[in-house]
């Protein structure tokens, strides 16, 4: 299976510029193991009070029913504080069990164990490669936050939304 899409290697191209937003789009063309035709776009814009909002769309240009999923990695900083010190609010009620493989085969609650998250938790000793669902939104929307004492970063998604992979590294290098 295409573990980070058919699309993470491909050349997207400009749809359109302006001075807060630029909009990107790829054709998935039929291919070995997914032999559908979908035209993706993505919006970066900049909001004066939201920030950098991302907008994901795909159309299906084939005759049949596609399937068809789509996600992003933002990677939320520490600001340079260890992960210990930092804190990570998550609004997802179950937490993904995976096998051997890393291939999902059910879910457990979060309810009373380390990867409760929704109230908000410093991290300590906790590193997690892990998948959340069960999300809650308000009002279609939900957001995951990191948080340390220089400040913090907020993740918002809609609804559409079902899954989040958490992922802690101590340090990014180039």
């Amino acid at each position: 299976n295409a573990i980070h899409g058919l699309a993470r290697w491909a050349r997207w191209t400009p749809v359109q510029h302006l001075a807060d937003r630029v909009t990107l789009g790829l054709d998935v063309v039929p291919q070995t193991g997914y032999p559908f035709q979908v035209r993706v776009e993505t919006t970066y814009a900049l909001h004066p009070e939201a920030g950098l909002v991302v907008t994901m769309t795909a159309h299906n240009l084939g005759p049949t029913r596609a399937p068809f999923g789509a996600g992003s990695h933002p990677y939320l900083s520490t600001r340079g504080h260890a992960l210990a010190d930092t804190t990570v609010q998550l609004p997802a009620r179950e937490l993904l069990v995976v096998d051997e493989q890393q291939v999902p085969v059910g879910v457990r609650s979060v309810t009373g164990s380390s990867h409760d998250l929704r109230r908000g938790r410093r991290l300590r000793t906790l590193r997690m490669d892990d998948g959340f669902t069960g999300l809650t939104t308000r009002d279609g929307q939900g957001a995951a936050e990191v948080r340390t004492r220089s400040g913090g970063a907020r993740l918002w998604f809609d609804e559409t939304f079902r899954y989040l992979q958490v992922f802690t590294v101590e340090a990014l290098t180039p």
